[in-house]
């Protein structure tokens, strides 16, 4: 099987060339109207253009960054992760857009991954804008969602750490056979967060 341009140069690391002849070609192709030409090109070289990723982590505003934190902690076994953040100045309102921004807070590593799982970021701003209530259909980013022995059980105890009931506990099967036993709860301060267990 004949390697495509694209993997030859992505293999030998040279990228920027590889972005050069990519960003070339395709311009001819659009300048002669070569619509097929277009399409081939792309399908050829798309891969170079996939960049090399890694999930490290999802991000939390909180009101009270300790106080959430100890929840993730004690209720589903999240592991702090040092040093705790104390972030502002100059680079930190650039980066983040917002004037005046000083963030505290703390990650905390994941359970089911080891060390070198992603984290959950635990944040506070000194300014925090006000939020809606608690819904699952907002777009954007929605939940998490943890893998548990016993949905019941997991969100007897969410509620009793000051979590909340967003839905009822459920059942699906998927399209494979396999069933889902699932339901929606917030965390003390509204996040939502998505309670399952599977079986075959």
């Amino acid at each position: 099987m004949q390697s495509s341009p694209a993997a030859l140069l992505s293999t030998r690391g040279q990228y920027d060339e590889a972005e050069r002849l990519y960003r070339s070609g395709l311009a001819i192709c659009r300048a002669i109207r070569d619509l097929q030409g277009i399409a081939v090109f792309q399908m050829d070289w798309f891969p170079i253009m996939t960049l090399h990723a890694k999930y490290v982590h999802t991000n939390l505003i909180a009101r009270d960054w300790r106080a959430l934190a100890d929840f993730y902690q004690r209720v589903f076994g999240c592991v702090p992760v040092p040093p705790e953040r104390d972030l502002s100045g100059p680079l930190m309102e650039a980066g983040t857009g917002v004037p005046g921004a000083h963030l505290r807070g703390i990650h905390l590593r994941l359970p089911g991954y080891g060390d070198a799982g992603p984290t959950l970021e635990i944040f506070n701003y000194n300014i925090l804008k006000e939020r809606p209530a608690t819904v699952v259909n907002r777009p954007g980013f929605g939940h998490i969602a943890f893998a548990v022995d016993d949905v019941s059980a997991a969100r007897e105890a969410v509620l009793a750490a000051g979590g909340q009931a967003v839905g009822e506990i459920v059942t699906v099967q998927i399209a494979s056979g396999a069933q889902v036993t699932w339901c929606y709860v917030a965390d003390p301060e509204g996040n939502a967060v998505e309670l399952q267990a599977w079986s075959k």
